[in-house]
């Protein structure tokens, strides 16, 4: 458990941000499936990453570290799955879904584990879509990890409700253009956390293979593929750009944030909504640099968040803190299947510090005006929760976080960033 020591008068500084960990576990598994040698610069090291790495050496590709690159020959689309072939996914679910659905590429049955929090994560709606395909599932009842499963697949006609989560979606586009005969993906429903869809199908070119996007999400990937090999660069994470550019708004001051570039999409989104906050947002050359306005924080009103649910705890943070009006996130019911039931943990962890916050149906609603009191907030094992709540522990110093080692899953340096922009942390003892 920890809380802030001590903080500067105010922000004045620059910040490198590590390489996005969405976009680093799809450069890292294609490269692993492809034919050739392939580079990738900019990849972040946290939890997550590693298990991905390790997979890909699973499955038989050869990764290298080599100063600030990796260099990962990869299996030409057949894998040499090592023995035993049994593989602990940790807690990434990431990696978990992918790797249901690659393991359909070994004949013989590959048998997937992992933490206790990932075994309740949802996988029942996958499992029985690779069944459909023909995948053969040991125990036949199970829908979820730990689990033994075998191809080999064909390819087909699938279908996704899209409620759940879009790594089913990004799993499957993954294996298709390695069946003989590809795959048709529609969805039932507008699929949340789209825009991570479109990542995955935009790192597929980058590494030879094209998919093709017809009206209403109906996607099609054709069959007997192979990825090609390539140099790939990750830009910096904007999740984790989002806990360092609400900074400026709790501490006052600026930072600027290299190689940064903000859009209209996914988590990219929340510059522009913390600009709306009252936050200054400029971007340039340099990248981005945000900086306090002074004045009070603005409510968002109503804000649909299906396509950016990674930015909710830090958006929510700022409008619990904003001086009057509601916000309301809405689109975000899939959050309760995270690390942690993140849309109910973070709504009771905040009101617990004093903010007006409440969860109804799938929404979280924020009233403004909030004061904040200086209590124990839980992380719950979530990464996403800790970093969220730093910030209200530099709003309010007394305020202590248990659970901090969780940001290990996607940002070890976490809390030594922070130190390196003057904001301390000291232990504190139950």
């Amino acid at each position: 458990m920890i809380r802030v020591g001590s903080l500067p008068p105010g922000l004045a500084g620059i910040l490198r941000l590590p390489g996005s960990k969405y976009v680093a576990n799809r450069a890292f598994l294609l490269a692993a499936l492809a034919q050739g040698t392939s580079v990738i610069e900019n990849a972040p090291d946290n939890q997550d990453m590693e298990r991905a790495r390790d997979f890909g050496s699973f499955l038989g590709a050869d990764l290298r570290r080599e100063g600030e690159e990796w260099r990962v020959r990869g299996v030409g689309g057949c894998p040499e799955w090592k023995k035993p072939r049994v593989f602990f996914c940790g807690e990434s679910g990431t990696l978990a879904r992918w790797a249901l659905a690659l393991a359909t590429l070994s004949s013989d049955p590959i048998r997937l584990e992992g933490a206790p929090r990932l075994q309740e994560r949802p996988m029942a709606e996958l499992v029985s879509v690779l069944m459909t395909l023909g995948a053969r599932i040991e125990p036949e009842s199970a829908r979820g990890l730990p689990l033994s499963i075998s191809g080999p697949l064909r390819g087909g006609q699938v279908t996704l409700s899209g409620q759940v989560s879009s790594q089913f979606g990004s799993a499957l586009l993954t294996l298709a253009p390695l069946l003989p005969e590809g795959l048709i993906l529609d969805f039932t429903h507008p699929p949340v956390s789209r825009s991570y869809l479109e990542l995955t199908l935009e790192t597929m070119r980058t590494f030879g293979v094209s998919g093709r996007r017809g009206p209403v999400w109906h996607l099609e990937v054709p069959g007997g593929g192979h990825y090609q090999a390539t140099r790939f660069r990750i830009d910096p994470d904007p999740v984790l750009a989002g806990y360092f550019m609400a900074l400026p708004a709790v501490l006052g001051g600026s930072l600027q944030l290299p190689g940064l570039i903000p859009g209209e999409a996914g988590e990219w989104r929340v510059a522009g909504l913390l600009s709306r906050m009252g936050l200054s947002v400029r971007t340039g050359a340099e990248g981005l640099t945000v900086q306090s306005s002074g004045a009070p924080l603005r409510a968002l009103g109503t804000v649909d968040l299906s396509d950016a649910p990674d930015g909710v705890p830090t958006l929510a943070v700022l409008a619990g803190l904003a001086e009057s009006g509601t916000t309301r996130f809405t689109g975000i019911g899939h959050l309760r299947y995270k690390e942690s039931d993140r849309l109910q943990d973070l709504a009771s962890e905040m009101a617990a510090a004093g903010l007006d916050v409440r969860v109804e149906a799938g929404d979280l609603v924020i009233q403004g005006g909030g004061r904040l009191q200086p209590v124990v907030l839980d992380a719950h094992g979530d990464h996403r929760l800790a970093m969220s709540f730093a910030l209200l522990a530099v709003a309010c110093p007394g305020l202590s976080i248990r659970g901090e080692a969780s940001v290990a899953k996607s940002f070890p340096d976490f809390w030594r960033r922070l130190e390196s922009l003057g904001i301390s942390w000291i232990p504190v003892h139950d």
